[in-house]
């Protein structure tokens, strides 16, 4: 039985540098650019970017689509769906 949402969430830790994850490697191009983001459940991610105003924006892309908003749980809900459709979890 795959993960509810709220553990989903719940797996979620802060990384300085995506491109140091090993459980993603591979997953972003190494364009030698620190991109720091949040893993969940160990092999997917957002990425995260603090603009000049100090409050973070984040960006999923799934295939070839990419969403930026400063609303996390949204881009999290849309990762769960897709982790779930995937038979990820």
């Amino acid at each position: 039985m795959p993960l509810t949402f709220e553990q989903f969430q719940a797996t979620r830790r802060h990384v300085a540098n995506l491109h140091d994850e090993p459980s993603i490697a591979g997953q972003i191009g190494d364009d030698g650019e620190v991109r720091p983001g949040l893993v969940y459940a160990d092999g997917l991610f957002i990425e995260e970017e603090t603009r000049g105003t100090m409050c973070p924006v984040y960006t999923l892309t799934i295939g070839n689509a990419s969403r930026s908003t400063d609303n996390l749980e949204s881009l999290e809900r849309d990762l769960y769906e897709f982790a779930c459709a995937e038979e990820y979890l």
